[in-house]
């Protein structure tokens, strides 16, 4: 499972039912310094995603105590770097 701890670095505790709920230790993953959604206060819902495999993290770096102001999103980033990827 991983959660954001309270210095805003990204944890991970294992979790297991044999035979009762038990989890370990947690360890920190990600160190503080990327954008975890706190608005007033409050955590405004889940800012960063976790790879199928959990080895990669998508999270917004930030600057200061914001978020960037804009964000681009390529969608079908292969499509478009073939077609401006000339043939060999």
């Amino acid at each position: 499972m991983f959660f954001v701890g309270a210095d805003g670095a990204l944890m991970k505790v294992d979790v297991g039912e044999n035979p009762v709920l038990d989890q370990t230790d947690p360890v920190r993953v990600v160190a503080p310094g990327y954008f975890i959604g706190i608005m007033g206060g409050r955590l405004e819902g889940r800012h960063y995603d976790v790879s199928p495999d959990a080895q990669r993290f998508l999270m917004i770096k930030t600057q200061g105590d914001t978020a960037p102001a804009s964000i681009s999103v390529i969608e079908r980033f292969d499509f478009e770097l073939q077609k401006r990827t000339p043939a060999k």
